[in-house]
């Protein structure tokens, strides 16, 4: 079964494109017995009224270890990863915090 929890928030503001919220997550999931973690980000833009438009990519399972991942969320939450360049982000952050 999959479950996520909320890390972390990050507010940004654009003036070019307007303001959008940015969810961070870590992801776990139990596969054999083994509790695996990964990471997932949600981009929120208000569109019009109350109407939102989300995009969100997840990467599971990335490690055994949640400490490593939450290390990581604290990197993307820093650097305002957001979906679009979250695999490669985390690809160079494993390499880096390995």
């Amino acid at each position: 079964m999959l479950t996520k929890s909320l890390e972390g928030t990050r507010y940004v503001a654009a003036s070019e494109v307007g303001s959008f919220q940015l969810d961070y997550y870590v992801v776990e999931e139990e596969m054999n017995c083994n509790k695996l973690f990964g990471v997932e980000v949600v981009k929120r833009d208000k569109v019009s009224g109350h109407d939102w438009f989300e995009e969100r990519e997840c990467i599971h399972p990335l490690t055994e270890s949640k400490e490593f991942v939450r290390e990581m969320v604290e990197k993307l939450i820093y650097f305002s990863v957001s979906p679009v360049t979250l695999t490669q982000v985390v690809d160079e952050l494993y390499s880096l915090l390995e």
